[in-house]
């Protein structure tokens, strides 16, 4: 089957849950490896960035794991493409999901590099096919060999059996409503409603006392 391409702004969808994450999280910025594409659309998006990388202040002459990178930046959050944890991976997979919404079955192809991309798209839509294009004359669409998602696109490119794909879409949809990297806002909501209601407490309690306080004035 012929693969149709597949383009969309999945870096600056991508930076904006990664900022709402860093933000939840309490980090004061992130630290980003990239080819200068993904630092842009993090600083789109008003976090602290430290870029290293071919733009940045430093150049790396070799592929960073994340203990190195949290080992030199232990104060940031790692948000180079291809270490984010697997929950925030799911956060980005729904949002990929809610911009593209339903897509025609079939065959896509799609710019990679790191591997989160394509991943994120097979976590959204388990029912598809995705395969990884690379190009080695774009630095954002180069594979490294030491790329930490290389064996999950290279053991996914292989499509699964329509039942096995019915299992893998129900275990996703599961997975999908049950886990997020970031906190849910209702325990917030609910602090806010009780401080909310000790105020209005208090308030009905200073205005019972002005009017005793009034009321004995009067007399």
């Amino acid at each position: 089957m012929e693969s149709k391409e597949l383009h969309f702004p999945h870096k600056r969808i991508r930076a904006k849950v990664i900022a709402e994450f860093a933000r939840s999280a309490a980090y004061h910025g992130v630290v980003c490896f990239t080819c200068g594409n993904a630092a842009q659309t993090l600083r789109d998006q008003g976090l602290e960035v430290t870029e290293v990388g071919p733009r940045g202040d430093l150049n790396p002459s070799k592929w960073w794991t994340i203990a190195e990178i949290h080992r030199t930046f232990p104060h940031l959050f790692d948000a180079t493409s291809g270490h984010l944890p697997i929950p925030l991976l799911a956060d980005i997979a729904k949002a990929f999901r809610e911009h593209l919404g339903d897509l025609p079955s079939g065959r896509y192809s799609v710019p990679s590099g790191s591997g989160e991309t394509i991943t994120c798209l097979r976590v959204a839509y388990p029912l598809l096919t995705f395969d990884a294009s690379y190009d080695n004359s774009k630095p954002e669409t180069v594979r490294h060999p030491d790329a930490p998602l290389n064996a999950i696109v290279d053991a996914d490119s292989v499509p699964a059996s329509e039942e096995e794909k019915e299992t893998i879409a129900r275990l996703m949809d599961k997975y999908g409503r049950q886990v997020t990297s970031i906190p849910p806002r209702t325990g917030f909501k609910q602090q806010r409603a009780f401080w909310v209601g000790v105020a209005l407490l208090v308030l009905v309690a200073a205005l019972s006392s002005l009017g005793t306080f009034m009321f004995l004035a009067l007399r």
